[in-house]
């Protein structure tokens, strides 16, 4: 809510804001964690390693680095937003949607997409 508010601050009566956003894959979780193998060498391995909260829509995760003698962890923490949250956000803040699409070409947004592309502008009400 806060970044919507922000942005109707500083944007001109024409101006839009535009969002890159990915769509969780719900799918490629199993009982709320999924372990997925990034790389493999002779010398070394990356995971990635995750845990979903659906309920608070929270995300956990650890990109693990593994070489020889040392291990990184990488965590990442985050909170996604559906795209009709993220147009509610935006409608409480003062915009309104003007586009979806599924990729930078303009393809359309489907249930298959794994981003969006929103395009916000003021609302007129």
């Amino acid at each position: 809510m806060r970044c919507f508010q922000n942005v109707i601050k500083h944007l001109s009566p024409s101006g839009v804001f535009v969002l890159e956003v990915f769509v969780p894959d719900l799918g490629r979780f199993d009982r709320g964690q999924t372990v997925r193998l990034v790389r493999i060498g002779e010398s070394e391995t990356q995971l990635d390693v995750s845990q979903i909260d659906s309920v608070q829509q929270v995300i956990t995760s650890q990109h693990i680095h593994l070489m020889e003698g040392e291990t990184h962890f990488y965590p990442v923490k985050l909170r996604y937003a559906w795209p009709a949250e993220m147009d509610l956000m935006a409608r409480l803040a003062g915009m309104r949607l003007k586009n979806r699409w599924g990729d930078w070409k303009r393809g359309p947004f489907t249930a298959q997409s794994g981003k969006h592309i929103s395009v916000y502008e003021l609302s007129s009400e």
